[in-house]
């Protein structure tokens, strides 16, 4: 989305110059975006050229206590600016780089708890290509195998979009992460993407709503209502 508009940019900016009302947009042009979008998401990958930060964090209403955080990638192309985290799922997922890169993510994870012994949970954000992989599952086995009281720390992440996608993929993914003592969370969850009815069958360690449920509830008594389901 990011080099679309970035592409629409450039071509205002040159019809605008030019004085016309139009520039027309060769497909190689396009081409040739995409393919520099590709090319830096395989050179983030590849060498490594992200940190990851921890936020967004959530805490007990009555210890005042973490429950929670999220680890959040940041992205740096080879000139050392920010890439947009969206653009570069999307562009990974494309490239079939999307499980490495979950697989980095995690490492560094493990490593930033065992490293400052965090007694919280870290939320992962994962693709459904890794979910998807058998090979990332077997990986996450052997890494959680030596890592035991790590795994207890670690929630993994998935939209209720995504995981409406293919709901048997991410059923079986439950099952096999809470073998190993790993939870899961259920980010922006929609009534659009699953009845309320099959959250039990999903067994959710943590379920995060959509903002349109939570917005303005204090005055809104068809939300409270929703809420006590």
């Amino acid at each position: 989305v990011e080099s679309i508009l970035h592409l629409l940019s450039d071509v205002y900016t040159i019809a605008r110059n030019s004085g016309d009302y139009y520039h027309m947009v060769s497909p190689s042009e396009v081409l040739d975006k995409f393919s520099v979008v590709e090319q830096n998401v395989r050179e983030i990958i590849e060498n490594n050229s992200f940190e990851i930060e921890y936020g967004f964090g959530t805490t007990s209403i009555a210890s005042h206590e973490t429950l929670m955080q999220e680890a959040i990638p940041i992205l740096y192309d080879k000139n050392r600016e920010k890439f947009a985290i969206g653009v570069f799922i999307s562009a990974a997922e494309k490239i079939k780089l999307a499980v490495s890169f979950d697989k980095k993510v995690i490492e560094s994870v493990v490593e930033h708890i065992i490293t400052n012994d965090i007694k919280y949970g870290i939320v992962v954000n994962l693709s459904l290509h890794s979910l998807k992989d058998n090979e990332f599952i077997t990986w996450l086995h052997s890494l959680f195998l030596f890592n035991k009281n790590v795994s207890k720390k670690i929630i993994f992440s998935m939209t209720s979009y995504n995981a409406s996608l293919d709901e048997e993929v991410f059923k079986k993914f439950v099952q096999e992460i809470h073998r190993f003592g790993a939870k899961i969370i259920l980010k922006r969850f929609s009534i659009k993407d699953f009845a309320v009815e099959k959250l039990v069958d999903l067994h959710m360690d943590y379920l995060r709503l959509n903002k349109d449920y939570t917005s303005g509830i204090f005055n809104d008594r068809d939300k409270k209502d929703f809420l006590r389901t």
